[in-house]
């Protein structure tokens, strides 16, 4: 087969023109929505539109044969370019089952609300009944047997601080509520975090998993928090996957709790003041930079600092912060420990796998959380809640 019959075959033509109508659609709907936040989204926007282009300009133009040479070339680029556009549509097809699949699981385990729960049940047997109360019985003695509370104690000296303040800080990360995780577990782990008792709690982000209409059941769960300084949040990648960092914001502003946008909330003390500073989950260095600006209006050593992703601690060190809560990684979720080598996929995301991290005189703790996201598994790193006691001079 020479090149030009490759060009003329029925089933290369139909190939290529459906995987870049699929592409076209694609990338259409993404630069008409506006949305090129999350990762996936800034490859199909800033990547994907100039090389459609491109190659399909390549691929037009190798029909004017006005050099045997430009021609061949010509069609070698529509060859590669074919792979590459079959590889990129499968790969979008597949997130997209994927993504639906989990959804509709997710949608099966929503507790539904009691008029639609009553209905339900009289049309199930005694048998399912029962087997629905052991299965959900069943989850919470797990969550329960597997749950650890992670008590760390940690003393910072500051001399511009003239109080001596203890703090009792409980942090809560990663709920991932959805498929993998059902309301009913996050409000047992809620009410075992009441009961232990604390003056500040901090969330970090990823409080569902990828479906948004799990937004309000997870919020009327977490504003049932209380603690005797109140509660603070910063959001995660999943509420940026999911856009519902505003509703998130707002809805938990409603309940008492404050969700830190790239802003500072003050704990006054006798002779001196602690800041709480939160920022929203960016994907670059620079942003974070940019957002330290803060830090001229807010003294960084005397600031808590709440950011999902422990990976830029070090720009937060440079600001002197005394400490940083964060999850993210779910402390490798996977994790596998050969002599002092330690194996997880989340240190692809981030070196601060999980555990307290120092740097000069600023301290990061990293939380194992308390959901998984991709899979619902864990080896080597159970859920946690975190619960440390700050002491200060």
């Amino acid at each position: 087969m020479n090149y030009y019959d490759f060009i003329k075959s029925e089933y290369i033509l139909l190939i290529y023109v459906l995987t870049q109508s699929y592409l076209a659609y694609r990338i259409g709907k993404r630069i008409y929505n506006n949305k090129a936040r999350y990762l996936r989204q800034r490859f199909i926007t800033y990547v994907l539109v100039p090389l459609f282009f491109l190659m399909n300009g390549s691929c037009i133009f190798t029909q004017v044969k006005v050099e045997n040479s430009f021609y061949s070339f010509g069609i070698k680029v529509f060859k590669g370019w074919l792979i590459i556009s079959i590889v990129i549509s499968i790969t979008m097809i597949i997130s997209l089952l994927w993504r639906g699949g989990i959804r509709l699981f997710s949608k099966a385990s929503i507790k539904k609300d009691k008029k639609n729960e009553e209905n339900k049940v009289t049309n199930l047997c005694k048998v399912d009944l029962d087997k629905r109360l052991y299965m959900r019985i069943e989850s919470i003695n797990n969550i329960r047997k597997n749950l650890r509370i992670e008590e760390v104690d940690i003393k910072i000296l500051n001399n511009k601080i003239k109080d001596s303040i203890n703090l009792r800080i409980l942090q809560l990360t990663d709920f991932h509520i959805g498929a993998f995780l059902h309301p009913d577990i996050a409000e047992e782990v809620i009410k075992m975090s009441n009961a232990l008792g604390s003056d500040l709690i901090f969330l970090t982000g990823d409080f569902i998993n990828i479906d948004r209409r799990l937004a309000k059941v997870c919020i009327d769960i977490l504003s049932q928090l209380k603690a005797r300084f109140g509660v603070y949040g910063c959001l995660g990648n999943h509420e940026v996957l999911t856009e519902t960092e505003d509703y998130f914001g707002r809805e938990f502003k409603k309940r008492g709790i404050h969700i830190l946008r790239n802003t500072y909330e003050k704990l006054e003390f006798i002779n001196s003041d602690i800041y709480i500073v939160g920022f929203d989950y960016f994907y670059t260095a620079k942003e974070y930079k940019e957002m330290c600006s803060i830090f001229k209006k807010v003294p960084g050593d005397r600031s808590i600092v709440l950011c999902h992703n422990p990976s830029y601690f070090p720009i937060f060190a440079k600001q002197n912060t005394l400490m940083m809560f964060a999850g993210h990684t779910h402390g490798g979720q996977i994790k596998f420990e050969v002599g002092p080598a330690v194996i997880a996929p989340s240190l692809f995301l981030s070196p601060y796998l999980h555990g307290l991290y120092c740097i000069d005189n600023s301290n990061l703790y990293v939380s194992r959380g308390i959901g998984t996201s991709g899979a619902p598994i864990r080896i080597s790193c159970p859920p946690e809640i975190t619960l440390c006691n700050l002491k200060i001079n």
